[in-house]
C-alpha cells in the first residue's frame, strides 16, 4: 500500500503515513551505514542487482530518450543479486499486462557511496538469503548507462536497463539538488513536498497538498504562502486567469500583513507580471515587473541574484514589444551582476547571451546575434547536460543565425 500511494503521489495516503515513512527511511540509513560503512577504508568492487517490472509503451519511450540522464525512483526499491528472479518476475508481470514494455533494470552499485542509502534484507526478510535482497530508500537517483533488448526465449518485448548508482561527485545531480535545496530550503514539512513535488511536474499531487493544508488550522500568511504555490500550479498548467486569481489573494494578504516594501509583495507581482507575459499581455507584465523592482531595489543588495532575474524579465518583455534599444540595456544589467556572483559558466550566462542573441537577431544584425550565440552554446555545453531542452534551443538559435548569415 505504502509503495503504491508513493508511486501514484497518492498524497492524503503520504500525509497518513507520514511517520512510517520517516521510521523506515531512518532504518535503512543506520542498517547502510552499519553495513557499509567499512567499505570507504577498503578497495571494494562495485556489485551488481536486479529488479524486474513493467512500463507502457510511452513510459517507455520517455526513458529511451533520457539516456545518458537521471532516474530516479519515488517509491521504496526493492532489489535482489538473483538476475533469474527478477527476469522471472518481469515474465510474470507482462503475463498479466500483455500490453506493457517488459523492463529489467540492471544497477551498477558502488558500495562506497554513502549518500543513497540501501541496505541488505538477508538477516530480515521472509526470503532470507535465497533472494539476496537489497533495499533502497525513496527517491535514489541513479543515471540511465545503456538501454538493451534481452534475448529471451518466452517474450520478444523485454529491455534490459543498465542504471549506475549516482554518487556525490556527479555533476547533474549537484546542480540538480542545488536547485531543489535552494528552492525548498525555507520550508519544512508538508509545504515542503508541494515545493518538490512542483519540480517534479506533478501539479495535480501538489495541489492536492496545499488543499489539504488549506482546510488545515493556520495563520493567514500561511495561507498567502498556500495560494500562490496554487497559482504557481495553475500557471504552469496553463491556467492563467486562475494563477492571476490565486496570486492576488496571496497578494491581498500580504498586503494586509506587511509594509509596502515587503519582499513578499515583490514575489507576488513578479508571479503575476511572469502569467501577463505568458498571455501576452505585455503591458501589464511590465507594469507589474516594474512594481516589483521598486521594492528589489529598495530592500535587496545591488548584486543580489534576484535583482538579475527581474532585469532579465524586463528585457524579455521588451524584446516583445521591440523596444530593442532598451531590453539589450536591462540584459546588460543582468550580466553585471551575474559577472559579480556566479562563476563563468554559471547557466544564467547562458540564458543571457542567448536573450541578447535574440534581440540582435530581430534587428536583423545576424553577426552581432551570431557572437552571443556562440557563447551561449559554449557556456551552455559547460554547465548543462547535453540532452538539456535549454541547451538544444541554444544550438538552434545559433543555426538558425548561421543560415541567415550564408544567405547574405
Amino acid at each position: 500500500m505504502l509503495n503504491r500511494a508513493l508511486r501514484n503521489q497518492e498524497v492524503d495516503t503520504i500525509i497518513k503515513m507520514g511517520f512510517f515513512i520517516q521510521d523506515l527511511h531512518r532504518y535503512i540509513e543506520r542498517l547502510h551505514k552499519k553495513q557499509y560503512l567499512n567499505h570507504r577504508h577498503r578497495k571494494s568492487k562495485p556489485f551488481i542487482v536486479y529488479r524486474g517490472q513493467t512500463l507502457s509503451k510511452f513510459d517507455f519511450d520517455k526513458l529511451i530518450k533520457t539516456k545518458g540522464g537521471l532516474l530516479s525512483f519515488n517509491n521504496f526499491l526493492s532489489t535482489t543479486k538473483e538476475r533469474k528472479i527478477s527476469l522471472n518476475f518481469t515474465r510474470h508481470a507482462i503475463k498479466s499486462n500483455s500490453k506493457s514494455i517488459g523492463i529489467l533494470f540492471k544497477m551498477i552499485i558502488n558500495p562506497s557511496i554513502l549518500s543513497a542509502p540501501f541496505a541488505s534484507l538477508n538477516k530480515y526478510s521472509y526470503y532470507k538469503d535465497s533472494e539476496q535482497e537489497i533495499l533502497f530508500s525513496m527517491h535514489t537517483i541513479f543515471r540511465i548507462n545503456d538501454i538493451i533488448q534481452v534475448d529471451d526465449d518466452e517474450y520478444n518485448d523485454i529491455w534490459q536497463v543498465e542504471l549506475i548508482l549516482t554518487n556525490d561527485n556527479d555533476k547533474q545531480l549537484s546542480i540538480l539538488t542545488e536547485k531543489i535545496r535552494q528552492e525548498t530550503q525555507e520550508k519544512i514539512g508538508w509545504p515542503r513536498l508541494g515545493n518538490l513535488l512542483i519540480g517534479l511536474g506533478n501539479y495535480n499531487a501538489a495541489e492536492e497538498v496545499y488543499d489539504i493544508l488549506l482546510k488545515s488550522p493556520g495563520n493567514d500568511i500561511e495561507k498567502a504562502y498556500l495560494y500562490h504555490q496554487i497559482g504557481v500550479i495553475k500557471d504552469n498548467q496553463y491556467h492563467y486567469t486562475e494563477a492571476i486569481s490565486f496570486y492576488k489573494k496571496s497578494l491581498d494578504i500580504y498586503k494586509e500583513n506587511f509594509q509596502s516594501h515587503h519582499p513578499l509583495l515583490a514575489t507576488c507581482y513578479k508571479s503575476i507580471a511572469l502569467v501577463c507575459n505568458n498571455m501576452k499581455d505585455y503591458s501589464n507584465a511590465l507594469f507589474f515587473h516594474h512594481k516589483a523592482l521598486e521594492i528589489e531595489e529598495y530592500v535587496l543588495p545591488p548584486t543580489h541574484h534576484s535583482l538579475a532575474t527581474s532585469y532579465n524579465n524586463v528585457g524579455v518583455i521588451l524584446h516583445h514589444t521591440e523596444e530593442y534599444k532598451l531590453s539589450l540595456l536591462y540584459y546588460q544589467k543582468t550580466l553585471e551582476i551575474c559577472k559579480k556572483i556566479f562563476p563563468k559558466n554559471h547557466p544564467m550566462f547562458a540564458k543571457c547571451y542567448n536573450n541578447i542573441g535574440l534581440v540582435y537577431r530581430s534587428m536583423n544584425d545576424y553577426s552581432q546575434a551570431l557572437l552571443y550565440h556562440e557563447h551561449a552554446v559554449e557556456i551552455g555545453q559547460q554547465s548543462l547536460h547535453t540532452n538539456h531542452p535549454h541547451l538544444q534551443l541554444y544550438k538552434d538559435n545559433l543555426e538558425f543565425v548561421k543560415k541567415k548569415l550564408n544567405e547574405e
